[in-house]
């Protein structure tokens, strides 16, 4: 078939404009091609979650499994929540600053003269992040409010974590606003052992289902496994 025949005198199948079409202007490669199979799974993912009457349950407080459409979906809890708080960060760091949820009783802590560099130092980055705070002593802080959505003691786990990396901060050439999302994230994050309730369930794998990258954490590591009836009926 001619070119002409075939595109512009409409004579081709839809699935032959569909592949010239990807082929035209779609991403090359064997990097492309795992993308468009990653986006189109994101995609049959996202829709067959959506349903509401879908169950998720939680597995040894570590893992979240849902049925989906030709078989099964397990989330790391921990990894899915980095990945989302990593996105989230990342967007607050390079725009507009994050929410900030007011304690009811302001937090003192104790810093070392380390730690206190670093927040001064920091503190333009912390408070994009959500977090308040102000000098309260010599070497002592009040936090005073916390990035919205995380509890008490993951927040003020997370703001040690950072201070306390803040030597490495700048290696490889990694910009801090990246080095910064990233611990943040990976110590704010739920844990492995933290029992979550439905809700919670189902808000974390639908906003990890809304992240750019769904499929892995900023570390590489995997966010979920996708496991077809297939595969189980052959085990």
């Amino acid at each position: 078939r001619s070119w002409n025949s075939g595109v512009a005198g409409g004579a081709g199948s839809p699935e032959e404009l569909t592949a010239l079409a990807l082929a035209l202007y779609g991403p090359t490669g064997e990097e492309g091609t795992t993308a468009a199979v990653r986006e189109r799974e994101t995609g049959d993912l996202k829709e067959s979650l959506s349903e509401p009457e879908i169950a998720i349950w939680q597995l040894h407080e570590r893992y979240l499994l849902a049925p989906i459409r030709g078989g099964l979906v397990i989330v790391d809890q921990h990894a899915a929540h980095e990945r989302i708080l990593y996105e989230e960060a990342r967007a607050n760091l390079y725009g507009g600053a994050g929410a900030s949820q007011v304690l009811l009783f302001p937090k003192v802590v104790d810093l070392t003269p380390a730690e206190l560099d670093a927040l001064l130092l920091l503190e333009p980055h912390l408070k994009r992040l959500g977090f308040e705070i102000s000098l309260f002593g010599e070497r002592q802080v009040a936090v005073r409010g916390v990035p919205a959505g995380l509890s008490e003691d993951a927040a003020l786990g997370s703001l040690q974590s950072v201070l306390a990396s803040v030597d490495t901060l700048g290696e490889g050439g990694e910009p801090p606003e990246e080095h910064i999302a990233k611990t943040f994230a990976c110590h704010a994050a739920v844990r492995t052992g933290q029992i979550l309730n439905p809700v919670e369930r189902r808000a974390l794998v639908d906003r990890l289902f809304g992240t750019s990258l769904p499929h892995g954490d900023p570390h590489g590591r995997p966010t979920y496994v996708r496991v077809t009836m297939e595969e189980l009926d052959r085990r």
